[in-house]
């Protein structure tokens, strides 16, 4: 405004020092023909994210171009490689480098924005899996102090790109809202006791929640050890091996079957506590179904009341019983849980 302002001012010295003769109506008239032509101006940008990823491939890779191979991504922490020379000299590339039997590809990816982006980290991975010979059932991440972090980040928005996950030295910033969704995925956190930088109760209490609903989560607790520990785990717990006994197939539940009169005893309607949303519960077809405003849904059962949708297996249906009989059902989705109340 101020420029403009200021533009105004000197065209109005220039009629009125230079043209004296002209009546003050005529030099208005003039000004304002003169702004009727100017417009605001639309001008279209673009500005380009640079994202790079160092790729070390196991001897053997280009033996077969049918082989798909396992793929293990490490996000490294805060200012530690914001260059991809600075990568290459991280402790996974120098060392898995120089292993002939190395039995999977290792992803390091740049940061060099001090913050993790998850969007971007999954267009890296589309990319990853577009050039190269990539096994989708054994995709495992793993990173240290701020690459812990976005481990957990990525996993929570993205559970269903992982058969494992090792966060080191990193965690949730809060409290985890929505264990349900890590349900299916292996889990191994590592933390060094007397960490100054990132409280290993945090991860302690992770962990602890993440177990109420996954049997395969734990976590190791080095005695003695601060922050520094991202290569102890690979040194002295042999976490590849471990990964590579995990696959996604393996890691579903079989599926209970429950009776007739069990599935009967979760039908009925549901509503939240303003009542603007509801939700029929019915038995049809040998099967539990929801219906609410955004369609029909089949519940698939992983326990007495545990269930998850089968068109979308990442949201949870948690009946709640008193007595042995029903009186909630909760939505366990991202990050956070819907209650509704049975009211009939």
């Amino acid at each position: 405004m101020k420029s403009i302002k200021y533009s105004f001012n000197q065209i109005i010295y220039f009629f009125t020092a230079r043209q004296r003769d002209y009546s003050l109506c005529s030099v208005k008239l003039i000004c304002i023909l003169f702004f009727g032509q100017m417009q605001a101006q639309e001008i279209e940008e673009q500005f380009i994210i640079k994202s790079e990823y160092l790729v070390t491939l196991p001897s053997k890779y280009h033996d077969s171009v049918e082989k798909q191979w396992p793929v293990l991504i490490f996000l490294h922490g805060s200012r530690e490689n914001s260059t991809l020379e600075k990568v290459k000299n991280d402790f996974l590339p120098v060392t898995l480098s120089k292993d002939k039997t190395l039995p999977l590809i290792l992803i390091s990816p740049v940061n060099a924005y001090n913050k993790w982006s998850v969007d971007i980290l999954n267009k890296m991975l589309d990319d990853v899996i577009d050039k190269y010979n990539v096994n989708l059932t054994k995709i495992f991440l793993s990173g240290h102090s701020m690459g812990g972090w976005a481990t957990w980040e990525w996993a929570l928005e993205s559970p269903e790109r992982f058969a494992a996950i090792a966060p080191i030295s990193g965690s949730f910033f809060r409290e985890l809202q929505n264990p349900w969704k890590l349900r299916h995925l292996p889990i191994w956190v590592f933390h060094g006791e007397k960490d100054q930088n990132i409280d290993v109760s945090n991860n302690i209490k992770t962990i602890s929640l993440v177990k109420k609903y996954n049997n395969n989560a734990k976590i190791t607790i080095y005695p003695d050890a601060g922050h520094d520990i991202w290569d102890w785990p690979f040194k002295y717990n042999n976490v590849i091996r471990w990964m590579l006994n995990q696959s996604k197939g393996n890691t579903l539940q079989v599926t209970p079957i429950l009776n007739k009169n069990e599935y009967k005893s979760y039908c009925g309607i549901y509503t939240t506590n303003n009542h603007k949303d509801s939700m029929q519960v019915r038995y049809e077809k040998s099967q539990l179904r929801g219906k609410d405003k955004y369609g029909d849904f089949i519940f698939i059962p992983e326990s007495k009341n545990m269930f998850y949708l089968k068109s979308e297996p990442w949201v949870g249906i948690e009946f709640i019983l008193k007595e042995n009989k029903v009186i909630e059902l909760n939505i366990l989705e991202n990050h956070r849980l819907i209650k509704f109340d049975k009211v009939d």
